[in-house]
């Protein structure tokens, strides 16, 4: 009987007895393996998304300062700084970086022109938008993103006071991303959309 290289997991041959013992000493190994993967796998889950969401806000005041676009290869930061990009219906108006729609009872609607990312092979995206007195519904590419976790109060990079949620997509990606919301007021106040940064995993 030989072993495997990393875990010394048995390896028989053909003409080896097959003991009991040896499966349920390979299956301890194989699940202290698992373990310590899963522990690895979970610090990473947390970590990679709050390294994302830290250096999305440093490319919105980035912007903020430079009037710049990042470069895109798999992350779109958006403080709305040229309106020529986008395209605006059901009354969203478009003023000093902020949409903003006034109207209660309708549905505004804002399109980016389409972003060219690097990265086609992302299947995942994760959205943090900066917004004010308003329900949102962020889409990419025609497909409807999903609120995660509660809305949290924050500023936005020109140090607004504002409020911020996240949300995410799982779908199969592409080498564009073509970025639109659909927005109401919640009461009587303007409703306000400040910015936003995506990455695309």
């Amino acid at each position: 009987m030989n072993a495997t290289t990393n875990y010394q997991l048995s390896q028989w041959d053909a003409s080896d007895r097959v003991l009991r013992t040896d499966f349920n000493a390979d299956n301890a190994k194989i699940e202290a393996a698992l373990s310590g993967l899963e522990a690895r796998v979970a610090l990473l889950d947390r970590a990679v998304p709050n390294l994302a969401y830290q250096l999305g806000a440093m490319e919105l005041r980035r912007m903020i300062e430079h009037k710049k676009y990042p470069n895109q290869r798999a992350m779109i930061a958006e403080c709305f700084l040229h309106p020529q990009y986008f395209t605006l219906s059901g009354g969203v108006t478009l003023t000093d970086g902020v949409l903003t729609l006034t109207s209660q009872g309708v549905v505004g609607h804002c399109e980016h022109s389409n972003s060219y990312l690097l990265d086609s092979k992302w299947s995942h995206a994760e959205m943090w938008l900066r917004f004010r007195n308003a329900r949102v519904t962020p889409i990419i590419n025609g497909l409807v993103m999903t609120a995660s976790g509660a809305v949290d109060m924050t500023f936005s990079a020109s140090f607004e006071s504002v409020q911020e949620q996240k949300f995410i997509l799982d779908c199969q990606g592409s080498g564009s991303a073509r970025v639109a919301f659909d927005m109401e007021c919640i009461d009587s106040r303007a409703a306000q959309i400040y910015e936003y940064s995506i990455f695309f995993f």
